[in-house]
């Protein structure tokens, strides 16, 4: 993704994710998500988050997602000395 901003200038981001999920019945699935994230342009380089969740389908209409996340962010840029 390549992007253009008025503070940051043009800046750059690579990733990915994968999504898997199993019908249980008609109404219910739980399913999983990971996704990683590399911001090359910031000072926080990547992101990486797990997600698990549960939907719940009422009619054709209506769904409610119940979802847990857990993100960790990486920083391998140093800070700068002042």
């Amino acid at each position: 993704i390549r992007t253009k901003d008025a503070s940051f200038g043009v800046t750059n981001a690579k990733g990915g994710f994968l999504y898997a999920g199993y019908k249980i019945t008609d109404k219910l699935t739980p399913y999983g998500v990971f996704d990683y994230t590399d911001y090359s342009d910031f000072f926080i380089t990547s992101v990486q988050s797990v997600k698990a969740g549960l939907r719940y389908k009422f009619n054709a209409s209506a769904v409610v997602k119940f979802e847990y996340e857990l993100a960790t962010s990486y920083s391998i840029r140093p800070e700068p000395i002042i």
